[in-house]
């Protein structure tokens, strides 16, 4: 039974290792700010305009606490704002024509928490994924289109670049027009 508990756990960390290893600040608010954008888009699809604003504005609160974040300290912030990202998520009706969608929304906010705080894994990888785990806002933005049409919903698809954070060496990263 431990030698199968130990490979589950280590099937469940080869994804989110991966993202580690390939992700900074930046890549992380920039990842985040596309996911929010493209959920904020669905709930727009769906007619509730409140569930998009909020996503909106949680997701950019998510995104500043991800570029203050410094690694060694503690990721609290980060975290409490990515759950209240997902808390938004979880708004959604599992019946939805958009549920894969966020199904992969849910998966790399998952991911990103274990990023930022890996001992944070164990309470979210309870929730079983089925999505390759995005290391970048040029994956996620491929997975999710991809995901719309094959699902049969091609005006889910993200259509344009969302804006990603301006880094300068020495200030905290903005978001282009903010």
């Amino acid at each position: 039974m431990r030698k199968y508990l130990s490979s589950f756990i280590a099937l469940l960390l080869l994804p989110i290792l991966a993202l580690m290893a390939a992700c900074n600040a930046a890549n992380i608010a920039d990842l985040t700010s596309v996911l929010g954008n493209a959920a904020s888009s669905i709930a727009a699809l769906e007619g509730n305009t409140v569930l998009a604003s909020q996503l909106k504005s949680d997701t950019a609160v998510a995104v500043l606490e991800i570029q203050e974040f410094k690694a060694g300290n503690t990721a609290q912030d980060v975290i409490s704002a990515l759950n209240i990202v997902l808390a938004d998520l979880q708004l959604f009706p599992v019946t939805s024509q958009y549920a894969p969608l966020i199904g992969l929304a849910v998966a790399t906010i998952d991911s990103i928490i274990a990023i930022v705080d890996p001992t944070a894994l164990s309470a979210n990888a309870v929730r079983s994924h089925a999505y390759t785990v995005p290391k970048s806002s040029k994956e996620f933005k491929a997975q999710w289109n991809q995901i719309a049409v094959t699902s049969g919903h091609p005006e889910a698809k993200i259509k344009a670049d969302f804006p990603a954070p301006v880094c300068e060496p020495g200030y905290p990263c903005k978001l282009h027009g903010k």
